[in-house]
């Protein structure tokens, strides 16, 4: 269930339905929610099993939704100025891309760390 709700959620449903010509305003909503479900749920999971850090969570909560209102407040306000819902269009593609590059940038790091390419041992 995680695995359909939260990367496909971002990732994958939101440029999906822009695609089958949804209003990207809707789409947003969608992709949030299912995000949040999952973000919830795994939250929960890790609370349960006693394994969840609280001051590093609550941080880390701080840091959502103070980044939520700063884009809320953006995307609103170049709706409301320019009237195109391109801009939410253009912010999701953001930072879908800022995702990747992160992820690359990650993964060259552990490359570099470990000494080798593979982060497997052989199996011999």
């Amino acid at each position: 269930m995680a695995g359909l709700l939260g990367l496909g959620g971002g990732t994958v449903i939101g440029p999906l339905l822009l695609e089958f010509g949804m209003l990207p305003l809707p789409v947003a909503a969608t992709s949030a929610v299912m995000v949040m479900a999952t973000a919830m749920s795994t939250t929960t999971q890790f609370l349960v099993n006693g394994t969840l850090d609280l001051e590093y969570a609550g941080f880390l909560a701080l840091i959502g939704l103070l980044s939520s209102i700063f884009g809320h407040l953006v995307i609103g306000r170049l709706l409301k100025k320019y009237k195109k819902t391109s801009y939410i269009t253009f912010f999701l593609s953001f930072i879908l891309a800022t995702g990747v590059v992160l992820i690359i940038v990650q993964g060259v790091e552990d490359v570099i760390k470990a000494g080798k390419l593979s982060p497997f041992s052989s199996p011999c």
